[in-house]
């Protein structure tokens, strides 16, 4: 009888305080004690061990890094830092701070390190809503073992960075104090503007991102100081990098991709004197 009763008493106090009390498992991976990292996150220390070994393999194999024809162009951008016409520079600016290692093999294996962190980073948000370990690393696995993932990983592109980044903005707004509100703090959103503004650069087509977090947060009723927090975070600071390209381009946009990107694939069959397209 007296284990019925204990039981339902666990029971009880389980459902009263379920958040603090699944947050009592310790997930903040990066404050953990080797042997409590072991202990208590098995599985994903497993899974990330064995992530490693496509990714040493894809170094090995492609030497120094995959390459398309936006690869060259972003190598360019980061030997010369400036403000590109066709791309924005978040990315050109990450190469630029590894030059002067003089290897692009330090790149990819700095990227294969940010995909990594990226499955780490979707680990630690399931587990700190309450999914058990084995649900949170099976969760985290499509980035940390699919082949596609590596081969982004093994490219001189920004998809990698820009996935951390948005990653990142997700947790941000999720993670909450123990027996804390759901909706964010406006310090949080503010984290979370500025973490996409930073996707936006790195891929222009990282700046839409922003009005799903806006919808996200009006329906939490996170309130408008949230709201501002995450705007402004956002806005002004992109404001300011699209005045400087309307300064050096006269376009006061991210690039002048936009045609360029939507036509050129036309060029091989297109007739222009027929068509007679804009310039």
């Amino acid at each position: 009888m007296t284990w019925f009763r204990l039981r339902r008493h666990a029971v009880a106090l389980w459902r009263s305080h379920p958040v603090a009390l699944r947050r009592s498992h310790p997930v903040a991976l990066w404050r953990s004690h080797p042997a409590t990292l072991w202990r208590d996150h098995r599985l994903i220390t497993v899974a990330v061990a064995l992530s490693l070994v496509p990714r040493i393999l894809a170094m090995l194999a492609f030497r120094p890094a995959l390459f398309t024809p936006d690869s060259f162009a972003y190598l360019a951008e980061g030997a010369h830092p400036t403000l590109s016409q066709w791309h924005p520079s978040g990315y050109p600016v990450f190469l630029w701070l590894l030059s002067p290692f003089h290897a692009l093999a330090l790149v990819t294996a700095v990227q294969h390190l940010i995909g990594v962190a990226t499955a780490i980073v979707v680990y630690a948000l399931l587990r700190h809503w309450g999914l058990p370990a084995w649900g949170a690393t099976l969760a985290a696995c499509p980035t940390l073992i699919d082949s596609r993932q590596v081969a982004l990983e093994s490219s001189i592109l920004p998809d990698t960075c820009y996935a951390l980044l948005l990653t990142a903005a997700v947790a941000v707004v999720l993670i909450r104090r123990e027996n804390g509100p759901v909706r964010p703090a406006p310090a949080r959103c503010a984290v979370a503007g500025a973490l996409l503004f930073g996707a936006a650069i790195v891929r222009g087509n990282g700046a839409p991102e922003m009005l799903a977090l806006l919808a996200v947060l009006a329906v939490w009723r996170a309130g408008l100081r949230a709201m501002a927090a995450a705007t402004i975070a956002f806005t002004l600071p992109l404001l300011a990098y699209m005045g400087l390209f309307a300064a050096k381009y006269g376009n006061f946009a991210l690039t002048n991709s936009d045609g360029m990107f939507l036509w050129s694939r036309t060029m091989s069959f297109a007739d222009c004197p027929a068509i007679r397209p804009p310039p």
